[in-house]
């Protein structure tokens, strides 16, 4: 064999194994997650309406993974009067859920709390709660009215007063009468503590 001929396929040789191993290094590319990986779609932090003692405001809150995989999703870190649907909801590939968050006070004043949640493969977030405790109270300046004796045609005017003596703010949807002789205004109102 002529040393050409051996040169040539060195070379055809060579090229093959520098195509082999640009081949290997493409197989071994690795990714990494970016991104958030699991969101709360709701704004942090988050203030419940006012709620009356022993009642309870609910709402919903969608998780999204973002992650091209399934993952739990485990949340934590809120207690009473604070309350989560479920501690952990496995959320599909780029998918979401829909948890309840309730607020249920035992008493009055004003609470604070914080949910967290961590994704079993990437991702986690927090979200600040706040929520008021109220009670009102009605108290009325008197319980009847005396319009006295009235001539066709003529009226009377006669007030009473509303006080809210407890917490929170009073709403009155609606105040009427069953007597079509009488009428009362206004119809609603607020009352501040």
């Amino acid at each position: 064999m002529s040393l050409t001929v051996l040169k040539n396929q060195n070379k055809s040789l060579l090229k093959k194994l520098y195509t082999m191993c640009i081949i290997m290094l493409m197989v071994f590319t690795i990714q990494a997650q970016t991104g958030n990986g699991v969101v709360a779609q709701i704004n942090s932090p988050y203030s419940f309406t006012p709620t009356t003692v022993d009642s309870t405001t609910t709402i919903d809150i969608v998780f999204v993974n973002t992650v091209a995989a399934p993952q739990t999703v485990t949340l934590a870190g809120i207690s009473a009067p604070f309350n989560i649907s479920s501690s952990s909801v496995l959320i599909g590939a780029s998918d979401s859920t829909t948890l309840q968050l309730s607020f249920n006070p035992t008493s009055t004043g004003n609470f604070t709390n914080t949910l967290s949640w961590t994704g079993s493969i990437f991702g986690s977030g927090s979200l600040v709660l706040d929520g008021e405790g109220v009670q009102v109270a009605l108290s009325v300046s008197s319980d009847t009215i005396n319009m006295g004796n009235l001539s066709l045609g003529t009226s009377v005017t006669e007030t009473i007063i509303l006080s809210n003596t407890g917490t929170g703010t009073m709403n009155i949807s609606t105040i009427s009468t069953n007597n079509s002789q009488i009428t009362v205004t206004p119809t609603f109102l607020q009352i501040t503590q």
